[in-house]
């Protein structure tokens, strides 16, 4: 019964959202959805891009399946947050304030590797999606930069410590480990705190927190972004009025901890 009602939202619903990809995905289980292999920044590219200014944003499955329909389990789907991401995707350019992320790994590997690890669906319908609404000519980040361990005290904090960072999270992310780290190494640090579930029904609050702390700002502000989709939409939101923005996401879990997440998507 469980299995029926996924599929019924899955098709009917998923046909409201984006009837091309949905369409093409149920095809896809008589053709089957060849890998993809994309150009992606180099470490150094990344790094480069931080300090010149350029804004990152991550595109994972729980976005897919917002877009898709799909509710996740802490954040449900809607018109509005539909639209948000897909302005994001649909605006890319070289030419854009940002980068985006997507699941490289998960992309370019065999349909018999997602197989064997149980998650041939959900990535399938990613590939589909991915085919139909992203532009595959141009460079993507890896959608898991900020959770290699170690990577963000190498790469990221020594380009913005002497910036005013702007945290956007959920109360429970910032522990002592966090807030310890970033008091003995930020020049100026504001924890802004979100909603922990449905973020984006609090987006207009959470947006006009963020502007107070950056009108308040006596240094250059970054944002540093951890709460789902909503903010996603705020970082793009952000990077055209010239604000950098760095979608962190579960990455938050790996700075200052003995964690590394670098296998997720």
């Amino acid at each position: 019964m469980k299995m029926l009602r996924k599929l019924s939202q899955l098709v009917f619903i998923g046909l409201r959202y984006d009837s091309k990809v949905i369409g093409y995905f149920l095809f896809s289980y008589l053709k089957p959805s060849d890998s993809i292999t994309l150009e992606t920044f180099s470490d150094h590219e990344i790094k480069k891009s931080i300090e010149d200014g350029q804004s990152i944003i991550r595109f994972g499955d729980g976005e897919m399946l917002l877009m898709t329909g799909r509710d996740i389990y802490f954040q449900e789907t809607c018109a509005a947050l539909n639209k948000g991401l897909r302005t994001i995707i649909e605006n890319y350019s070289e030419d854009s304030p940002y980068i985006l992320g997507v699941p490289t790994n998960k992309l370019g590997a065999s349909t018999q590797t997602l197989k064997e690890a149980g998650t041939l669906k959900v990535w399938r319908l990613y590939r589909v999606f991915f085919k139909h609404r992203f532009d595959a000519t141009l460079p993507y980040c890896t959608a898991t930069y900020f959770y290699i361990k170690e990577a963000f005290e190498k790469n990221v904090m020594p380009h913005i410590k002497d910036r005013h960072i702007i945290w956007v999270s959920k109360k429970e992310n910032y522990d002592e480990a966090l807030t310890g780290y970033f008091d003995n190494r930020a020049k100026a640090i504001t924890y802004i705190e979100t909603p922990s579930t449905n973020a984006f029904t609090e987006y207009d609050t959470i947006k006009a927190d963020v502007l107070r702390a950056v009108e308040a700002s006596n240094l250059r502000p970054i944002l540093l972004l951890a709460a789902g989709p909503a903010t996603k939409v705020l970082a793009y939101e952000l990077s055209q009025m010239g604000i950098q923005c760095l979608d962190i996401g579960q990455g938050i879990t790996v700075i200052a901890h003995e964690t590394d997440r670098s296998d997720r998507a």
